[in-house]
């Protein structure tokens, strides 16, 4: 990308603002879209037995059947009735970092080359999405003496 866009920036005949807007909406906002996709349908695994849901169980906690060693079924999997569950702490699989890597970098590419309204637009629509997921937007509750 940098290639691109110093060749872009050292040649005439090309307009350097017209191969940045290029480079931003070919690969840094389908990279936004697809990880804020990914961290919106991520799932939850299991750090002590590396079991993953796709949905975080009501437990708050991993409800895997505990493996036993031991002969006959328990060998296999499935745990004693006195067994119990794993119990072990859940964790996400994307991380917040992973969504937010490319705003930085599209935002430099943005100031320094300039680009086109529609492509300013979408980068700032995805930054705001992207924030207003991390972020509690949650409305404080207002009462009738905060008017008066």
């Amino acid at each position: 990308m940098n290639g691109q866009l110093d060749l872009g920036h050292r040649l005439r005949a090309v307009d350097v603002r017209t191969v940045a807007s290029s480079v931003v909406r070919s690969h840094f906002l389908p990279d936004l879209r697809g990880n804020m996709n990914a961290y919106a349908r991520q799932k939850v695994r299991c750090l002590k037995c590396a079991h993953s849901y796709r949905r975080m169980p009501i437990a708050g906690a991993c409800i895997q059947p505990k493996k036993s060693s031991g002969q006959g079924l328990a060998s296999v999997g499935v745990a004693k009735s006195e067994g119990g569950l794993c119990g072990g702490n859940l964790a996400l699989t994307v991380s917040e970092g992973a969504v937010r890597k490319y705003i930085k970098v599209t935002k430099h590419v943005m100031a320094t080359y300039g680009v086109d309204t529609y492509t300013k637009q979408n980068v700032e629509w995805l930054a705001d999405s992207v924030d207003s997921l991390f972020n509690n937007d949650r409305a404080k509750q207002l009462s009738l003496s905060d008017f008066l």
